[in-house]
């Protein structure tokens, strides 16, 4: 008995000596990346959130939440005219920031982000606002169908739709006391929305059609609520956008205290985006601001999606006009963030260059690795990944020859970020092509939730958008559903060793590649050395469908467009832009069938056409031009002569149509081949 009790407690002590030692080790494995807590302990730096001031970064700049993203760097200054307001809001929100040190929920550190960087953290002042409007009169909206949309002749009702009968003067009067209501409720605010519910299904009655378009229709009642408030709240504004149906201009001027936040890409098919709307809305009416999407997940699941030019040239104009607000809906990608922060640079100094901004960015981030670190971003910045499969291979390629050029532990942990989301990129792209299959479903998400403590992607928003795929199984639902992500025990936080481990399985399973990638400034360097050897064409005419661009490279001063389109009783817009520049040149305008416009535009620069408003047209140049295309119709084909850059940016000539580069754009056209 003696010895049994001997032995017993023999084993416990064993037991819970091992149980310690595992404890510890996996204790050792969690919080393996310890050591970056003394470097970075003013993470808990207090700030002033309630500050509406547009501060400097101080002595620093915060590219990413994350500790080595905060990087001890001379600031760009801050000039005048500015944005006053930027406004970050990502989609669904932002996940958990979970600390990369001790794998723990901090609160507030993306509002410190924010903070650093200038966003504003003010209110949505155009949130739609048709549906709190009918649900607050509830019974008054059931009993009158007449309140609401008619659709094919028929009233829907109370809780059919959400959209107003504009015309109906009942409506019109309980709007503008409903306003004044608000006003009175929360004195403090400055700006109501009155923007429509979202989506269709705008009213089709008699009175409504009257009023003319949906635009019409939309801004027609804000203009009755804004004259209905202005004497009693004069310095109250009311708040909207131009976006989706009512993207477009009205035929009317509005009330001078409306704001109009315009969405000039995304959700409109009125103008060439972004500058074709923003001018137009700018023509019509001062006060306007702008509503971008930058990279929300739902377009291609936090991919890298960021196209450069459009946020860039949005920035400038906005400021050029002393706007008052800049709204991005956005994604929290990993690419996402980092470009913002360098969005946030310029909308506090215009006079800053891209060039500027992307150069300083990666000296400071990326010093011993910065070529291919350069290579990397000037494709994620400008829609790389959705161009194809191929940029995994780039990705792979220039992210471990960036790993192999540094032995700063800062620099490399940044490096595995980019690892660890292009994994993920990785796993989404099986996903994507094997949505059915339970075992890609499983490595999808069990991948978001352990990689959350590098904070790569929106865990909660891409859990929200891609829940009906785990839905599809039984026990997947419970464990996938998001919450507090410190309930979900089973969670695995990536270590160093697992992010490099997987981009090593990754750089077998693939061949990386370095690429040919050039981008429209690296083409327009090429231009401005070669041009003078190349012959230029006088009159090049070629057509362009909805939507379709032509690009080319301008040698004159001016330049004559002549749409040709079969379109009976309807005008085209032609947008013509320069590209690849900080220097923006914009111009558009309404044009018949067969009207000639002639255009002043300053030479040596690449310039972007865009038609819209028809399906199709024959678009011709006159002036001195150097086209270029990405797709050559066999009738151009035969026509000119078609030229190719090769990998070292030297010019080939060549009557060939297969593509080399995977930017656009690939083919400069010259004159007639001798048929002699």
């Amino acid at each position: 008995m003696k010895y049994n009790k001997l032995f017993i407690s023999v084993l416990v002590v064993l037991f819970l000596t091992s149980c310690v030692l595992i404890k510890e080790q996996r204790n050792h494995k969690k919080h393996q990346n310890i050591e970056y807590e003394a470097v970075y302990n003013d993470e808990t730096e207090k700030l002033d959130f309630e500050s509406a001031s547009r501060t400097s970064d101080s002595n620093e700049i915060w590219y990413h939440p994350n500790p080595w993203w905060r990087i001890k760097s001379e600031p760009f200054t801050t000039s005048n005219p500015s944005v006053q307001n930027i406004r970050f809001r990502p989609q669904y929100g932002f996940s958990f920031y979970i600390d990369p040190n001790t794998h723990l929920s901090v609160k507030d550190v993306w509002d410190s982000w924010i903070h650093k960087n200038a966003f504003s953290t003010l209110p949505n002042p155009a949130a739609h606002n048709w549906q709190a409007f009918i649900s607050t009169y509830k019974d008054l909206f059931s009993a009158h169908p007449e309140y609401l949309a008619e659709k094919d002749g028929k009233r829907l009702g109370y809780g059919k739709t959400s959209k107003l009968c504009v015309s109906n003067p009942d409506v019109q009067k309980l709007y503008i006391q409903y306003t004044k209501d608000r006003i009175l409720k929360n004195p403090e605010i400055d700006m109501f929305s009155v923007e429509p519910s979202d989506g269709a299904g705008h009213c089709t009655c008699n009175n409504c059609t009257k009023i003319g378009s949906v635009s019409n229709q939309v801004f027609y009642l804000a203009n009755i609520i804004a004259k209905g408030i202005k004497n009693i709240f004069p310095n109250k504004t009311l708040g909207l956008y131009a976006y989706y149906f009512h993207a477009d201009v009205p035929s009317f001027p509005l009330e001078d205290n409306i704001l109009v936040l315009v969405a000039p890409q995304g959700f409109q098919d009125f103008y060439s985006a972004p500058l074709g709307l923003l001018n137009a809305w700018y023509d019509r009416h001062k006060n306007i601001g702008v509503r971008g999407y930058l990279a929300i997940p739902q377009w291609k699941a936090e991919q890298p999606r960021v196209y450069k030019d459009y946020f860039f040239n949005e920035v400038l104009f906005a400021a050029n006009i002393n706007s008052k607000f800049v709204e991005y809906e956005t994604g929290t990608s990993l690419n996402t963030i980092l470009f913002s922060t360098l969005l946030s640079k310029i909308s506090k100094n215009p006079s800053l260059t891209w060039e500027e901004v992307f150069d300083k960015f990666l000296n400071d981030c990326f010093p011993s690795s910065k070529i291919p670190m350069e290579r990397l971003f000037n494709r994620w910045f400008n829609e790389a990944w959705i161009k194809g499969g191929d940029e995994i291979l780039y990705s792979l390629y220039d992210i471990n020859e960036a790993s192999k050029l540094t032995k700063n532990r800062h620099e490399l942990q940044r490096i595995r970020d980019l690892k660890a989301y292009v994994n993920y990129l990785i796993i989404y792209e099986d996903f994507s092509l094997n949505k059915n299959n339970k075992a890609a479903v499983i490595k999808l998400f069990d991948y978001l939730y352990n990689s959350s403590n590098r904070n790569i992607v929106n865990v909660y928003a891409l859990t929200r958008l891609l829940e009906k795929y785990y839905n599809n199984y039984d026990g997947l639902k419970e464990k996938y559903i998001y919450k507090k992500i410190e309930d979900k025990k089973w969670i695995q936080y990536l270590s160093d060793n697992d992010i490099d481990k997987l981009f090593e399985e990754n750089i077998r399973k693939f061949t990386p590649i370095k690429s040919n990638y050039l981008t429209i400034d690296d083409i327009n360097d090429i231009f401005n050395q070669y041009h003078e050897n190349i012959q230029y064409i006088k009159d090049f005419s070629m057509s362009l469908r909805y939507r379709d661009n032509l690009y080319f490279y301008n040698l004159s001063n001016t330049i004559k467009i002549k749409p040709t389109y079969s379109a009976k009783d309807s005008k085209t817009i032609i947008s013509i832009e320069s590209v690849g520049s900080s220097n923006i040149f914009f111009s558009q305008k309404f044009l018949d069938n067969n009207e000639e416009w002639e255009v002043n535009i300053p030479k040596n620069t690449i310039y972007k056409i865009s038609q819209k408003r028809v399906s199709s047209c024959d678009v011709s140049l006159k002036g001195e031009v150097i086209p270029m295309t990405s797709i050559i119709p066999k009738n151009v084909a035969n026509k000119y002569n078609v030229n190719k850059f090769d990998k070292n940016k030297k010019l080939i000539k060549t009557e060939s149509t297969i593509p080399i580069l995977d930017a656009f754009p690939i083919y400069i056209l010259t004159p007639k081949i001798n048929s002699n």
